[in-house]
């Protein structure tokens, strides 16, 4: 609406009688003559250029005295100009930024979030010198929305950024790469290499991964735990598994008559962890604990260290895997020369397709080169099942 004239009150009624005037309003004044009167008492101007009008006053009839109409702002960073009031002060608000104070001042607005950049990060020249966008500083971290400090993330994954770091994700070893090298008891307590990876395992005491092998890398001691894990304990055994290239062989030993040396208990065969005690005449079992005495011919003194001086030369007492050469007295009856059985498919279709002609071939061609004394038997098989008999010619 038009500002009210002056000497009038803000409602627009009339001035209140007696010509007293209200408290914080003007006296009211008599209404204007009409242009180019003179007022009445008073003596004409003399003629001469208009007079300006003093500071504070205002024509009659325009809008109330205030503060000059605001011109276009300074550049940002620049000093206030000379004789400009400074800003009042601001109460920072969360989330709040306030214009101004006084009745004359803006309503609270939101202070919109805006990401932060690190310098490189945009490429080109829209990454600013102090971290903004457009030349414009970053605003403080306490004026955030919700009181969180932004983090700031780098090209190379660097600062407080959560990415995962490629070099740190495990991988299968490559096909190419050399052989990781695994001591069997020095390296007790750490995981065995990776089934599907290249390795060379060294004997050193214990068993080697590619021979025997657990499905837990870690054993639960107490039951409850065990039942609560859930996982079933077993081993994969492979006894006739080929050693890789550069891993030593399986040795072999021969034990002798007496056969090899085992616990008085519970019969475990020797192994490095048997420990020799009263001077290398006993020796303690690590399954059951039980001392047995050793016979006079395996009696071997022992060095600073507890160990027997013939470790090197006994390997039953130095390496994890061995094979024993079974004595006689190991056996029911003395060993049979291995029997082979073949059985050949002699139906319509297979005679049909030549396949029994092709396999007597084969046959007649192999069997020559077999050890001695190897027996051999044929079955035939169509409809019912043929045994046969060497040398007599016939079958049943």
């Amino acid at each position: 609406p038009p500002p009210p004239h002056a000497g009038l009150p803000p409602g627009g009624g009339p001035p209140p009688p007696g010509g007293a005037a209200g408290p914080g309003v003007p006296a009211p004044r008599a209404p204007p003559p009409r242009f180019g009167a003179t007022p009445p008492g008073q003596r004409p101007p003399p003629p001469g250029p208009p007079r300006q009008p003093s500071p504070g006053s205002h024509p009659r009839g325009g809008p109330p005295p205030g503060p000059p109409p605001p011109g276009p702002p300074p550049p940002r960073g620049a000093p206030p100009p000379p004789g400009a009031a400074a800003a009042p002060p601001t109460v920072p608000l969360a989330g709040l930024a306030v214009g101004g104070a006084g009745l004359g001042g803006e309503r609270p607005r939101a202070a919109p979030a805006r990401r932060m950049y690190a310098a490189g990060e945009l490429g080109g020249d829209k990454a600013a010198p102090g971290g903004g966008v457009g030349g414009a500083p970053p605003p403080p971290p306490a004026q955030q929305p919700g009181g969180e400090r932004p983090s700031t993330r780098t090209a190379n994954g660097g600062g407080g950024s959560n990415r995962i770091d490629p070099s740190q994700i495990p991988r299968p070893t490559p096909a190419g790469a050399a052989p990781e090298s695994f001591l069997t008891r020095a390296g007790m307590g750490t995981l065995p290499p990776p089934a599907a990876s290249a390795y060379v395992a060294i004997d050193d005491g214990n068993c080697p991964p590619r021979l025997l092998r657990h499905t837990l890398n870690q054993v639960a001691t107490l039951e409850d735990a065990a039942v609560a894990c859930g996982v079933p304990t077993a081993c994969v055994i492979q006894p006739l598994a080929e050693p890789a290239p550069g891993e030593a062989p399986v040795p072999l030993v021969h034990p002798g008559p007496d056969g090899p040396l085992r616990c008085g208990r519970c019969r475990a065969y020797a192994n490095p962890f048997f420990a020799f005690v009263d001077r290398g005449r006993s020796f303690s079992c690590n399954l059951c604990g039980a001392v047995t005495p050793l016979p006079p011919s395996e009696i071997v003194d022992l060095d600073q260290s507890g160990f027997r001086r013939d470790l090197a030369e006994r390997p039953e007492l130095s390496c994890g895997a061995v094979e024993f050469v079974a004595p006689p007295e190991y056996q029911a009856r003395p060993p049979l020369p291995p029997p082979l059985l073949l059985l050949l498919e002699v139906t319509q279709p297979a005679a049909a397709a030549t396949v029994v002609d092709t396999v007597l071939t084969a046959l007649s061609a192999v069997l020559p080169s077999l050890p001695p004394h190897t027996r051999v038997g044929f079955v035939t098989f169509a409809d019912a099942l043929h045994f046969y008999a060497p040398g007599g010619g016939g079958g049943g």
